[in-house]
Formats: structure tokens, sequence, C-alpha cells
């Protein structure tokens, strides 16, 4: 059953896609998808945010749902971990460097989160930090803080 507290997230944030989509177009230089602007993510974001927001909206609105809690006990200490563990991956991102601060988010992340078994944890963490080390160093030429690594 959506409740009052579903609609009234539903509500801010469709206000919040479309504050950040205004914003986007208005203050920031959209450019366009050849060539791109600084606005230019941050406004297809606050779009898809809008448009997804605005359809779970309207459809919570049209029709009935079950009665079954958003989360189960003790299911919100999920969400707080990962909060924790993103907040001290972009704290450790600078001292540490792109590849070991993002080797070891992934990591706890598998562990914690998503309670991995061993041999994914490691699959996830070798290929998921080396394919994103490629994506942005190399084919995106985003320039990524070496930290504690000469490389």
């Amino acid at each position: 059953m959506m409740t009052k507290v579903h609609r009234i997230v539903g509500i801010i944030f469709t206000l919040l896609g479309l504050y950040i989509s205004i914003y986007s177009f208005t203050k920031l230089e959209v450019g366009t998808i050849t060539k791109p602007g600084a606005g230019f993510f941050t406004f297809v974001c606050g779009t898809g945010i809008f448009i997804s927001s605005a359809i779970w909206l309207f459809l919570s609105w049209r029709k009935k749902g079950d009665s079954t809690p958003f989360w189960g006990k003790g299911e919100w200490i999920n969400l707080l971990l990962a909060l924790v563990i993103t907040f001290v991956y972009a704290l450790v991102m600078e001292p540490l460097g792109y590849a070991i601060s993002t080797a070891l988010f992934i990591l706890l992340w598998q562990i914690v989160i998503a309670h991995s078994k061993p041999l994914t944890i490691i699959l996830f963490t070798v290929l998921g930090t080396g394919a994103m080390y490629f994506l942005f160093e190399k084919l995106l030429s985003v320039p990524l803080p070496n930290g504690l690594l000469p490389w």
C-alpha cells in the first residue's frame, strides 16, 4: 500500500529531478551529445530522476499496492553501511589513490553489502578496478589520483 510518506518522497524526488534539470539547462553549459558541456551529465541525470519519479508517483496514485513494509526489520542497516562505505571511499580517494581506494571499495561492498562468495569477491575487485581504471584513465583520459602508487 502506498502510504502518505511514499507519496511525499515521490513528490520530493520529482521536484528534485526537475530542479536539477532546469538548473543544469539554464546555469550550466549543456552542449551537445558529441560535445558535452559542464551541465550535460547533470541534465541527463536530473531528467532521468524527474521522469522516473513522476512515473512512479503517477502509478502509485492509480493502483493499490500490498501492505508489506518498505523495509523489513533491521534492513535499513544495509543502507547505512552502504552510505558509510561510499563516504569513506570518497575520503580515501586522494590519499590512497584511485586504484587502491576503488579496490577497497569494491572489496568492502562485496563482503558487507552483497555477501558474495570469495571467488566472486576476488573477481569483482580485480576486474572491476582494472576495468574502471582502463575506462577512465585510458579511454576517457580522466586524470585519476595516484596516491600511494607511482603509476
